[in-house]
């Protein structure tokens, strides 16, 4: 591990001798706005493991002409704009190397958690601690952002998809939207503190995965899939949904199958979606997302305050089953026998949502 370090360190030492490619890095530096102010000391994280010291160019903010009060020397704050030029051209990002931001990346989307990821990454000999984690995944996701948000305005899609295609295939569209906290720091002077006021508002992340199924309904694991998703409104869900089908050809695929849940701006969204991009509607199936639809039925079977647990459960297993094997019209039975009394209202609101979704709730003969 040690002598796999010093040799990243050589490698990267090694460009920073070359003067010409130094000079024309600063100079790139400068296209972007920065002013280069000499050389500098600071960290960089490797593979291998560890911190490791490099001098460098560094570039920050290039403030001339602008209005505001003049920053003594060291007044600058933790939340700098600056940038090391030399090493962001050699796909380094939040002093760390790529293989390590890859690294990073890998570990985290194995998952379940940051704590197994640090654990799995110390196992590697990369000890890092959860700020450190945060800000290498940050940059990471920073750039991979703007690599797909420029591939899909060009109408391509991003590295690593190019040669995917929906063509003649039977695909799944699904969406779902949940609810955050996002901290937003208020603007002006710091508090006698010496932190900043900030706001946590509620925000919904909606969700997009695309992925292909053979004959059978089974996802083709060898194929696809598409993560992606939005921490904004639905029309900008469907935004991002249009690019990656156009990209995709979706036009030709043999079966498009969209399941979402009963938000009335997720099925509004696909029939505009539908209508945008010109698909025949004969390929074109909608399904009620069955996990959302047992919800309902959860919902009922609360309303019924005189029954016991064991009997809610074995109501509730019964038209989960009926659900599942399409025999809808005993489900509305079963709920409209339990709709009276005083919490009829809340019953014949399920009993309204289930009329209203029966043409999406057919599940054995849209699998």
């Amino acid at each position: 591990m040690a002598l796999g370090a010093a040799l990243v360190m050589a490698f990267v030492e090694a460009f920073h001798r070359q003067t010409a490619w130094v000079l024309a890095c600063q100079q790139r530096a400068v296209g972007k706005g920065l002013r280069n102010v000499g050389w500098r000391s600071t960290r960089l994280y490797v593979l291998f493991g560890g911190q490791h010291t490099i001098h460098t160019p560094y570039a920050r903010l290039d403030r001339t002409g602008r209005p505001g009060r003049r920053r003594g020397w060291g007044k600058r704050g933790k939340g700098g704009a600056g940038s090391y030029p030399v090493l962001e051209a050699l796909g380094c990002r939040a002093n760390a190397t790529p293989a390590l931001l890859s690294e990073v990346g890998s570990q985290l989307g194995w998952g379940p958690s940051e704590e197994a990821a640090l654990s799995r990454l110390s196992d590697r000999g990369i000890p890092l601690d959860n700020q450190t984690l945060r800000r290498f995944f940050r940059a990471l996701s920073d750039e991979a952002l703007q690599q797909r948000t420029k591939a899909l305005l060009e109408g391509k899609l991003p590295a690593g998809l190019s040669d995917e295609s929906l063509a003649g295939k039977r695909v799944v569209i699904t969406f779902d939207a949940g609810r955050v906290r996002m901290r937003h720091q208020k603007p002006g002077r710091r508090r006698k503190n010496g932190h900043h006021g900030f706001d946590r508002p509620w925000q919904a992340p909606r969700l997009l995965v695309i992925y292909i199924i053979d004959e059978k309904g089974r996802q083709k694991r060898q194929e696809l899939p598409i993560y992606d998703g939005v921490i904004t409104s639905s029309e900008r869900l469907f935004e991002l949904m249009k690019k990656y089908l156009l990209a995709l050809q979706a036009s030709k695929a043999d079966l498009l199958i969209f399941i979402a849940d009963g938000a009335p701006e997720h099925w509004d969204g696909v029939a505009a979606l539908v209508e945008a991009l010109g698909l025949d509607p004969k390929r074109v199936v909608e399904i009620f997302d069955w996990a959302h639809a047992t919800e309902h039925l959860t919902s009922a079977i609360d309303a019924c305050g005189k029954l016991t647990d064991p009997q809610r459960t074995h109501w509730l297993n019964a038209q989960r089953k009926r659900l599942k094997k399409g025999r809808l019209q005993a489900v509305l039975g079963a709920l409209k026998t339990l709709c009276r009394g005083r919490r009829a209202s809340q019953i014949r609101k399920q009993i309204n949502f289930f009329e209203q979704h029966a043409h999406r709730m057919r599940y054995p003969a849209r699998l």
